[in-house]
Order: structure tokens, then C-alpha cells, then sequence
């Protein structure tokens, strides 16, 4: 359906969160920290970094788009994660 999913956990924390929003509106996800903060930004975009100076990926102005994301907890650690 267009679909991905994006999961970020933190092992000293215990939790995590997935992501999961429509592709056709949301090409890219952005995590955003800044080391030795208690927070973390997740953030969908609708077009790639410096999209405004190439042209690449963006909506022509007065688009109506609609979408849901969905943002699911993550109570256990993902198979693979290191703590």
C-alpha cells in the first residue's frame, strides 16, 4: 500500500518507536539528536534534504495531499539491537 516502516530503539531507555507512514507522500524520515540530550526529533518529510534548491521531490504549490502516519511504542528490543 505504499507503506514503510522506520523503527528507532534505545537500549538504555528500554523503548522505541516505529514509524510508519505512506511512501507516495513521505520519501524521507529524519532522526535528529543531539548527544547526551534526553530527546530525539522523528521527523516524516515530503521531500529530500535541500529539495528547495534542486527542484527534486517537491509538490507543486496549492497540492492538497492527505495522509496517515502511524506511530506504534516499542516495549522490546528489535532482534539485532546491542544494548
Amino acid at each position: 500500500d505504499g507503506r514503510y516502516t522506520m523503527e528507532y530503539y534505545d537500549p538504555a531507555a528500554r523503548v522505541g518507536v516505529a514509524i510508519e507512514p505512506c511512501a507516495k507522500i513521505f520519501s524521507e524520515v529524519v532522526i535528529y539528536c543531539q548527544k547526551h540530550e534526553p530527546f530525539v526529533c522523528i521527523e516524516p518529510w515530503t521531500a529530500p534534504p535541500n529539495a528547495f534548491n534542486t527542484g527534486w521531490g517537491l509538490a507543486s504549490a496549492g497540492t492538497a495531499m492527505r495522509s496517515i502516519i502511524t506511530y506504534r511504542p516499542i516495549f522490546t528490543m528489535p532482534r539485532g539491537t546491542k544494548r
